[in-house]
């Protein structure tokens, strides 16, 4: 997740930078392109930023679910402790 906050940032940083230099130019040219430059960079980093929302949320149920499975307590040492019971129980005797 650290990857893609780090990627949004950059995405932002490149439309900033278009901006000023949309900003700057002398040539009306040059001004259009770099405004619809960095118009395209900052619709890349809110849909980034919508979908990892969406990724963050997914993740964080799936580790209840997995959690709620696998040990169906709410807590990770609760799970833990009832899976490493489960797994004892089913060792084979010798």
């Amino acid at each position: 997740m650290q990857d893609i906050r780090l990627f949004i940032d950059k995405l932002h940083a490149d439309a900033q930078a278009c901006e000023t230099i949309g900003q700057t130019s002398l040539n009306e040219g040059k001004r259009k392109i770099f405004a619809a430059l960095a118009d395209t960079y900052r619709k890349l980093a809110n849909e980034m930023e919508r979908i990892a929302a969406g990724h963050a949320g997914l993740e964080e149920e799936r580790e209840k679910n997995l959690l709620g499975v696998l040990g169906g307590g709410t807590s990770t040492a609760d799970s833990l402790a009832e899976i490493a019971k489960v797994l004892s129980s089913a060792a084979p005797k010798t």
